[in-house]
């Protein structure tokens, strides 16, 4: 240790200074410079991890709602559907009952029907 002293009084202090700047390159280049880079790329991996498991859980999100307005469209379609068949065969049930009770009608007699006036002629 004594000749590291006596070698940097002997340089003067801008020796002394000129070896603080080397000392201080080599430390920066050699395990600084390296461990925030490291540091760096691991917050960024994390980061980068934590971003993608939130875009994975926004997609599956975005999936069961979609999947949930399917099954509400199928639904309201179902029951529209049933509607619809239900008019339908009322619909067919009323024509037949109709046309039954017009059968049992007595035909009507040839001429204007009742409550039918025809034109006066001047």
């Amino acid at each position: 240790m004594e000749g590291i002293l006596a070698g940097l009084v002997n340089l003067g202090l801008g020796g002394v200074m000129g070896a603080a700047l080397i000392w201080f390159l080599h430390h920066l280049v050699t395990r600084t410079l390296p461990e925030m880079t490291k540091i760096f790329r691991e917050e960024v991996n994390a980061e980068r991890d934590q971003r993608h498991k939130e875009h994975q859980a926004l997609l599956q999100s975005i999936d069961r709602l979609g999947q949930q307005q399917h099954k509400e469209h199928e639904a309201i379609i179902d029951h529209l559907d049933s509607g619809f068949k239900e008019l339908v065969n009322e619909i067919t049930d009323n024509r037949v009952a109709l046309e039954k009770r017009l059968e049992k009608l007595p035909p009507s007699p040839p001429g204007p029907a009742p409550g039918h006036h025809r034109p006066r002629s001047q």
